[in-house]
């Protein structure tokens, strides 16, 4: 699954509570994709103006160890693991960056709010034995 395709579902996820037997554990490209989302998040102006850096922060140290271990199972070091969520979190913030007014750039953080609901919701189910 591409991250533009994560995205695309989990704003169709977005809401759901972790009690849901809909929600699944993530996988490795879906905790990636939220270790991801979570640091390029954690580097908005509008997340140190709110002093919330450490939480987003945080929350990608926790998808970054989830990834770790999943990636582990296929042969991926750390390294690789990070270098992929840091190439994820690229894309979010160029693409940001690519918002032509306040509101376009406003109306994306607040999808990635709705990812990032759907990462911890999958995040908070145990990975999946091998």
């Amino acid at each position: 699954m591409t991250a533009f395709s994560m995205i695309a579902l989990s704003l169709s996820l977005a809401g759901l509570p972790a009690q849901d037997p809909t929600v699944e554990p993530l996988d490795l490209e879906d905790s990636i994709v939220c270790a991801g989302i979570f640091f390029a998040h954690s580097r908005q102006p509008e997340i140190e103006a709110l002093d919330g850096v450490q939480i987003y922060e945080d929350m990608t140290v926790v998808f970054l160890e989830r990834a770790e271990v999943l990636g582990g199972r296929v042969g991926l070091t750390p390294d690789d693991v990070i270098e992929r969520a840091a190439a994820i979190s690229d894309q979010f913030t160029g693409i940001l960056g690519q918002q032509s007014t306040p509101e376009a750039r406003e109306a994306m953080l607040e999808d990635w709010f709705d990812v990032e609901q759907v990462c911890v919701a999958g995040g908070q189910l145990p990975i999946p034995d091998a």
